[in-house]
């Protein structure tokens, strides 16, 4: 299967149907050729990727009210489903960056890496599993690695978040992209799309 590209450059409204957010609150849409925050979301690509070496990356628009960020699905906990799945996620918060991990059913977040970075208008984030290693990547250059105990299992999916409502109407991302990181981006524009 492909790497899948979204530039979200089409007519303001829902992300179109190939998108799925995980979560009853308002999901994110597009307005000026860009994502804007609704509710606090992940939100996922329907297919998942066909390896366990995957990547999730956006241009980042704004937002920092406990993290806006790239995601991924992490491994076969018990707990994660396709629904509600366990996440890893690369993200700012406030003037820190960090990797974590969000259990389905759980709150809070998991901080496993963080360090201060200031994060610029423009910034690319990007999201990789590699073996057993989870990097996060700004601008190309690796800024935050973490060696998870379990392989990825099952849950390949890819996506992006904002973890608060504070984000409505604020744009947050651009530029999305994600799939198996040895094959090159097929841009599918506007068949992607939202279910809730």
């Amino acid at each position: 299967m492909p790497a899948f590209v979204d530039d979200f450059n089409r007519p303001d409204g829902p992300l179109g149907d190939n998108w799925i957010v995980n979560s009853a609150n308002a999901p994110p849409t597009i307005a000026g050729n860009q994502v804007v925050g609704g509710g606090a979301v992940f939100v996922r690509w329907v297919t998942p990727s066909d390896t366990v070496n995957q990547f999730a990356q956006a241009t980042y628009r704004g937002g920092d009210f406990n993290g806006v960020g790239v995601c991924m699905a992490a491994f076969d906990s018990g707990i994660g489903n396709l629904s509600t799945p366990t996440m890893y996620t690369f993200r700012r918060t406030g003037t820190r960056v960090a990797l974590g991990q969000k259990d389905a059913g759980v709150g809070s977040t998991t901080t496993l890496e963080n360090t201060l970075f200031t994060v610029a208008v423009g910034d690319v984030f990007r999201l990789e599993w590699n073996g057993t290693t989870l990097t996060g990547i700004i601008n190309g250059v690796s800024i935050l690695t973490h060696n998870p105990l379990t392989p990825i299992t099952g849950q390949n999916h890819v996506g992006f978040l904002h973890n608060s409502g504070k984000e409505t109407g604020i744009p947050i991302w651009d530029d999305w992209s994600g799939g198996d990181i040895e094959i090159a981006p097929t841009e599918i524009g506007a068949y992607w799309g939202v279910m809730i």
